[in-house]
């Protein structure tokens, strides 16, 4: 359905990942991997209120994947990392955004993601104790508030805040690998002066310590507070 201000469809789509092969770094034997496809099906809505100034878009999906390519247990045990096909794997979940511009150089946005992703069968032996388990890196519930104002002539600043849920680095959901919620917030600034333009910001502004994911023996960390200046000339 289709309106100058609303836009409802129905979209459905199939998609795929090649196959392929590795080597353990345990056993070091070679492995194979089939491809994953993918089905999904997606209800979008793409309206405007508030004579324009108000974007409300939301998108509720559900993905069936078939032979999911997925670490899990290789042939010498639980150290032994590969990835395998997980026979059946769905996501499902609903994202919504917001965004309102009263005036040209004033922005107000917001968003939201609710995630269920699941182990439905892994169809192997090793590895169907997973049967059931979120999938690894996946939170449930993400959100990203931010704007930008004009303060003064020629003087925008903005901020935005995003938060992360709870979520498991990986497949097997275990207590120690659970990696915690957090916050992020940035800050940029931007000053034209004729054909220049000064750009400024912060990432990370209260230097928050995060772990983006977590293996046996170490962690990836996310970047520490970052400051940074740009000078860009236009002719």
């Amino acid at each position: 359905h289709h309106s100058a201000d609303a836009n409802v469809s129905l979209v459905a789509y199939k998609g795929y990942n090649a196959s392929g092969g590795g080597v353990s770094f345990i056993s070091f034997t070679p492995y194979l991997f089939k491809k994953e496809t993918a089905q999904t099906v997606e209800l979008v809505s793409r309206t405007q209120w508030l004579d324009r100034t108000l974007t409300a878009n939301a998108n509720l999906f559900f993905t069936q994947f078939k032979d999911a390519q997925i670490s899990g247990i290789g042939p010498e045990g639980p150290e032994d990392s590969v990835y395998l096909n997980a026979a059946k794997v769905r996501t499902q979940g609903v994202e919504i955004d917001l965004a309102y511009q009263p005036g040209a150089r004033t922005r107000l946005q917001f968003a939201l993601g609710l995630l269920d992703a699941k182990i439905v069968d892994f169809g192997s032996e090793a590895n169907n104790a997973n049967n059931g388990n979120r999938l690894g890196l996946a939170p449930r519930v993400t959100a990203n508030i931010g704007g930008s104002f004009e303060v003064l002539p020629r003087l925008v600043v903005g901020a935005n805040a995003a938060f992360v849920g709870r979520r498991f680095s990986e497949v097997e959901n275990l207590p120690q690998n659970r990696l915690g919620s957090h916050v992020l917030a940035d800050l940029h600034a931007q000053y034209r002066i004729g054909s220049a333009t000064l750009t400024g910001y912060v990432n990370n502004l209260f230097d928050r310590f995060v772990q983006n994911s977590r293996f046996d023996g170490g962690a990836y960390l996310n970047e520490p507070r970052t400051l940074g200046v740009n000078l860009k000339f236009d002719y």
